[in-house]
Formats: C-alpha cells, sequence, structure tokens
C-alpha cells in the first residue's frame, strides 16, 4: 500500500517502476503518480481524486507506459476559477485499459498526451466522464460496457472513437466538438 502524507504546499513523486500489488485504490491528491514500467502494477487498483488538482499536484503521468487499472474515479467537485481539475496524462504513447468491475464517475477529469483510453470492464459497468477535458490524441475504445461522456466537456483531440459488439459509446455532451 501506498499511504503518503504531504503538505498542501509540497510536490511529492512517487515513481511506480513495478511490480506493484495495490490493494484496492490509489489516491492522489498532494503527490503525483510517475510510471516507469509497462504494467508496472500487478492488481487493478482505483485511481481516486478526492478534490480537484492542479497542474502540479494530484497528477498521474503514465510517462509513455502502458498501465491497466481498476478504473478512475473522483466524485467531488470543487469550483475553483483557474484550476485545470484531475490530470492523467503521458508525455510518449501509451494505453491505458480500464478494468472496472463496478460502475465509476469521473469528474472535471482531464486526459492529456499521446493516450489511449480502453475501456473494458468485467461485466456491464459504465464509466462516466462528466465536465472534463479529453486532449489526448490517441484513441478511445470500448470493449464491454459502457463509456459515457457528458455534460460541458470537450473532446476535440481524440483520433478514432472504436466500439467493439459488446461496447456502448454514449455521447452527451454540449461542448464535444469544441
Amino acid at each position: 500500500d501506498i499511504d503518503a502524507r504531504a503538505n498542501a504546499s509540497d510536490i511529492v513523486d512517487f515513481h511506480l517502476n513495478g511490480p506493484v500489488s495495490i490493494k484496492s485504490s490509489i489516491y492522489t491528491r498532494y503527490y503525483n503518480l510517475v510510471f516507469g514500467a509497462d504494467g508496472a502494477m500487478q492488481t487493478f487498483p482505483l485511481l481516486t481524486w478526492g478534490y480537484r488538482s492542479t497542474n502540479q499536484k494530484g497528477v498521474i503521468d503514465l510517462n509513455g507506459h502502458s498501465q491497466t487499472i481498476g478504473g478512475i474515479n473522483s466524485t467531488v467537485t470543487i469550483a475553483q476559477p483557474g484550476n485545470p481539475g484531475r490530470l492523467l496524462t503521458t508525455s510518449s504513447p501509451a494505453t491505458i485499459v480500464l478494468a472496472d468491475n463496478a460502475d465509476h464517475s469521473a469528474l472535471s477529469t482531464q486526459l492529456r498526451g499521446p493516450l489511449t483510453l480502453v475501456y473494458a470492464p468485467t461485466g456491464k459497468y459504465t464509466m462516466s466522464f462528466k465536465d472534463g477535458t479529453y486532449a489526448a490524441t490517441g484513441d478511445i475504445v470500448v470493449s464491454n460496457g459502457t463509456l459515457r461522456l457528458e455534460g460541458e466537456s470537450a473532446y476535440r483531440d481524440v483520433r478514432e472513437i472504436r466500439v467493439t459488439d459488446g461496447g456502448t459509446f454514449e455521447l452527451d455532451s454540449t461542448k464535444a466538438g469544441s
């Protein structure tokens, strides 16, 4: 387990070079996770943001390393002008697979860089991204369950959206093409 406490003004980077076993959840707020190897996590934890992060804290950086996780969850909305929200990013091409085993919602979450998002839950679950920005230049692939993009979200940079026979893609966004 990662149990790290930091002052709000501190920026702490945790480098996960694998193999790492995490019981159920990684909660980021005051520290950043930076991956140093593909498949660094042997288990598939849920990545959770409890509050809005800044562009310096609460960042999950795949750093060009593909990962499979349990899902993404961020349910608390706190309005802070100029605050970019939760950030999942990569500097070079990487894939993140969401292998959910429950419904999850990610509010105000930003995805950036050459990132491909694959939604592949273990059942007919739903992953909702609401009021976020998908500035990633990779693909969105839905191979099972429902991936829902909604609210004041913009998804202008996605390269391709692919939905297989077991998947559903729902778009309910007032700014989807902006």
